[in-house]
């Protein structure tokens, strides 16, 4: 099972509809880690997802991308992921769940308040979200992940939920193609690649 259907627990019949990623650009050393958080929300009945994750970056200026979809029941869900370094002034590991930066934003645009609901969220610096990750592949793989950078790892996890295991993945960043061995338009970038297809072979409107 995916990593993020195992943090949020999620009920069969969940389906993904939309994945993408923003052009937030940070550097990390040792110095400075990034830190990272994926937010869970449920959508209002009206929300239309593909607009939402638009407004979402907008207004998050630490957004790096998400995934979103649609429960059994035909209503949505949302998840948000927001990176910063360890010393960002935007705080966005609050001291309370309350008090981090999604909540403060949720209270301070009454837009976005409006629209989700928080239903979850999980903390994870670089290293630790590579560790988790690691668990999907083998151990002569998961080395060859030790340079992967936060955002290659946010993206990793989106792959999970696109029919491709992360070991297909894995071998396919050092060729930059994820499928070898088909006939496809390659976009010499594994991670572009899959997520090519995938919204490929999604019905119009869903991808």
């Amino acid at each position: 099972m995916a990593l993020l259907m195992t943090k949020f627990k999620w009920t069969e019949g969940t389906s993904l509809r939309g994945v993408w990623s923003s052009k937030l650009d940070l550097s990390e050393t040792e110095e400075s880690p990034l830190l990272g958080c994926a937010y869970y929300l449920r959508l209002s009945g009206d929300s239309d997802p593909f607009m939402e994750a638009t407004n979402f970056e907008a207004f998050l200026p630490l957004c790096a991308g998400g995934v979103h979809g649609a429960f059994p029941d035909g209503s949505y869900w949302m998840v948000l992921f927001q990176i910063e370094p360890a010393d960002s002034p935007y705080e966005l590991f609050g001291i309370t769940e309350e008090s981090d930066l999604m909540a403060r934003q949720l209270q301070r645009v009454p837009f976005l308040r409006a629209i989700a609901d928080v239903d979850d969220r999980w903390y994870f610096d670089t290293d630790e979200l590579r560790s988790e990750l690691s668990t999907y592949v083998s151990l002569k793989q998961a080395k060859s992940m030790k340079d992967w950078t936060m955002f290659e790892l946010l993206k990793a996890l989106q792959t999970q939920l696109c029919s491709v295991t992360l070991e297909q993945v894995v071998t396919g960043r050092i060729t930059q193609c994820a499928y070898p061995d088909l006939d496809h338009d390659c976009q010499h970038d594994v991670f572009d690649d899959v997520f090519e297809r995938w919204g490929s072979r999604m019905p119009s409107g869903q991808a």
